[in-house]
C-alpha cells in the first residue's frame, strides 16, 4: 500500500465496514469492488469523510479519544429501516473499521486508519451523519465494582457497608516508614473476628497490626475463600479484637490468580494487569483472564514492559475509592509520564518517553515520536511551549493507603534558572515501600 501511495497517480478508495446486526455492510463514497472482499456500496456522500486524527502529547498525559464520521446516502431506507425494526437497540456499538484500499493490493495489505464502534448518529434529510469513536466505553465507568455489602458480609461493621472492596498491586510495606501498617483492614466478620485485605488472592502479607503494634501470633491468613462465587483475601482472628484497629503490609496480585505466580510489580504490567481484568471485565475468581480479553495492543505494552524492567521501576496501588477507570488511567500516566494512546487497530497502548539512555531505548525525542506515528508519510510537527519551565519540582510518591497521603518525597531544583515557579507531580502507582 505504501507502495501505491507513493506513485505519481495512485489509485486509492476509502471504504468503511460496519458489522451492523443482520451483516456487515460496506460502504465508500464511490463504486468500487474490492478483490476477494465484494461491493463497497457507493453511499457515503462526497466530501463527508471525517477526519481521523491520530497525536499525543508530550507535556499532558490524558488519554485521547479517537472519533470520525461520515454522512451515509439511505435514499433506499435501508439504515432507517434497520433502526425502525427489531434490531434497532443493537446498532448502537456495532464494531467499525476504515481502510484505505486499492485494486492494486491486496485487501490483507490495504491500510487500516480507524477501528471502534458506531456510537451515534443524526438524521439529515433523507441522510444519516454516522459518528464513530474507539471502543472505549469500559472506561467510563467506575471502578472498583464490587463492593461491601450485607449479602456478601451481613456480619459485617454497618459502617464499611457500600465501600469498594480493595484491589491491590505491588508492595505495600511500611518497613522503615514509622508507619505501622500500611493498608488498613476493615472487619466484615464480627462473628470470625476477620478483617478484609482486598479482592482476590494477595501474594503475601507479611506483617499485621493492631492499633500499630505488630500482631506475631493469633490469626490466619485465609486466601482461597470464596463467598458467593467471588476469591478474597481475610485475615482471620482467634479471638476478638474489640475496637482495635487492624491494618496490613500486603503484597498484592500475582501473575496465575491462585498464589503459584510471581508478584505483579512491573508498571506495564500492573497497568494491563488492571484494564485486563478489572476494566474491560470483571472476574469473579482469582484466575486471570488472558490478554485478548481486551482491546489490549500487547507488542506496545511487551516494550513498555521491558522499558521499566532496565530502569528497575517498580509500581504499586491500592484502589479502594470509586473513581471513572478512564481518569484513573491517566493518573498511572502522570505517575510514570508516559503517554496512552489508541492504535489504529483499535488498542490501546502506551509508551514510555526514552528521557533515559538505556540499552532498549537510545532514540531522541523526534525520531520515537516518528517512530509513534509510523503511518503514510505523515510529516511531523513538533511544537515546543515555554510557560512550562520550572526552577523546582515536588515528586511526591510512596503512598500509605493508611495514612490517606504520601510518605516520600523529591524535591529537585535548578538554582541557575531565572524563574520562581514550582510544581507538584503526584505519583500514586509508584512503590509503596522504602528499598
Amino acid at each position: 500500500m505504501l507502495a501505491e501511495v507513493k506513485k505519481t497517480n495512485p489509485w486509492l478508495v476509502m471504504g468503511a465496514e460496519i458489522a451492523l446486526p443482520g451483516g456487515t455492510r460496506r460502504y465508500s463514497d464511490v463504486p468500487y469492488i474490492q478483490p476477494g472482499v465484494g461491493l463497497f456500496a457507493p453511499k457515503v456522500r462526497a466530501g463527508s469523510w471525517g477526519m481521523i486524527s491520530k497525536s499525543i502529547s508530550d507535556t499532558r498525559f490524558n488519554l485521547e479519544s479517537r472519533e470520525t464520521s461520515f454522512e451515509l446516502i439511505d435514499t433506499d431506507r435501508s439504515f432507517s429501516r434497520l433502526l425502525e425494526g427489531q434490531l434497532g437497540p443493537s446498532v448502537r456499538r456495532s464494531a467499525a473499521t476504515f481502510k484505505l484500499m486499492s485494486p492494486r493490493v491486496a485487501y490483507a495489505d490495504a491500510r487500516t486508519l480507524f477501528t471502534g464502534v458506531l456510537d451515534t448518529w443524526e438524521q439529515n434529510g433523507l441522510n444519516w451523519i454516522l459518528r464513530f469513536r474507539q471502543n472505549d466505553l469500559p472506561l467510563f465507568r467506575e471502578t472498583p465494582k464490587l463492593l461491601i455489602t450485607p449479602n456478601d458480609f451481613p456480619n459485617a461493621d454497618p459502617e464499611v457497608f457500600g465501600q469498594a472492596v480493595p484491589e491491590i498491586w505491588g508492595i505495600h510495606s511500611s518497613v522503615g516508614l514509622g508507619n505501622a501498617g500500611m493498608v488498613p483492614c476493615p472487619l466484615v466478620d464480627s462473628l470470625e473476628y476477620r478483617y478484609l485485605v482486598q479482592r482476590g488472592w494477595a501474594h503475601a502479607v507479611p506483617r499485621v497490626y493492631a492499633d500499630d503494634t505488630l500482631v506475631s501470633s493469633g490469626y490466619v491468613i485465609l486466601r482461597d475463600n470464596f463467598i458467593n462465587g467471588r476469591m478474597y483475601t481475610l485475615i482471620d482472628f482467634a479471638s476478638d479484637q474489640g475496637d482495635a484497629v487492624i491494618t496490613a503490609d500486603v503484597h498484592g496480585y500475582e501473575t496465575v490468580g491462585d498464589g503459584s505466580g510471581t508478584l505483579i510489580e512491573n508498571p506495564a504490567t500492573v497497568l494491563k494487569h488492571w484494564l485486563v481484568n478489572f476494566v474491560w471485565n470483571d472476574v469473579p475468581s482469582g484466575i486471570w483472564l488472558s490478554d485478548s480479553a481486551a482491546p489490549i495492543d500487547t507488542t506496545w505494552f511487551a516494550a513498555a514492559e521491558a522499558y521499566f524492567n532496565a530502569l528497575s521501576v517498580k509500581a504499586a496501588i491500592r484502589i479502594a475509592s470509586e473513581e471513572e477507570a478512564g481518569r484513573r488511567l491517566d493518573s498511572f500516566c502522570e505517575s510514570f509520564q508516559i503517554p496512552a494512546f489508541w492504535t489504529d487497530l483499535g488498542k490501546l497502548a502506551i509508551r514510555p518517553r526514552p528521557i533515559h539512555e538505556t540499552s532498549i531505548y537510545k532514540t531522541g525525542r523526534e525520531s520515537w515520536i516518528r517512530d509513534f506515528l509510523d503511518d503514510l508519510e505523515n510529516s511531523l510537527r513538533l511544537g515546543t511551549e515555554s510557560d512550562g519551565i520550572l526552577d523546582q519540582l515536588l515528586v511526591k510518591y510512596c503512598h500509605g493507603a493508611t495514612a490517606g497521603e504520601f510518605l516520600q518525597t523529591l524535591d529537585l531544583r535548578n538554582p541557575s534558572l531565572d524563574e520562581e515557579a514550582t510544581e507538584t507531580l503526584d505519583m500514586p502507582w509508584s512503590a509503596s515501600y522504602v528499598v
